[in-house]
């Protein structure tokens, strides 16, 4: 089975305020990146957007491990405000 790959799409560069969207595997434990508009180098040092994106990924893998154990392949159960029904 191919893993799903989640993007974080709140990355804007400070020079030309493109959104880059970037995996979790990019992005983690990394001090800088490099925009894919212009070239410009982003600083992702802040210890705070680290623990947040690390606390994302591991959110986003329990849900897929839960989705995976209960066999469901629906984001939201029947009963849910959410739900199509």
């Amino acid at each position: 089975m191919v893993e799903p790959t989640y993007m974080i799409d709140d990355l804007f560069c400070p020079h030309c305020k493109h959104v880059n969207e970037l995996t979790f595997a990019e992005v983690l434990d990394k001090d800088e990146i490099a925009c894919r508009n212009c070239g410009t180098m982003i600083d992702i040092s802040d210890d705070k957007l680290q623990a947040r994106w690390r606390q994302d990924a591991q959110n986003i893998k329990k849900m897929e491990h839960d989705r995976r154990v209960s066999g469901s392949d629906h984001t939201h159960s029947d009963d849910s405000p959410l739900s199509d029904r």
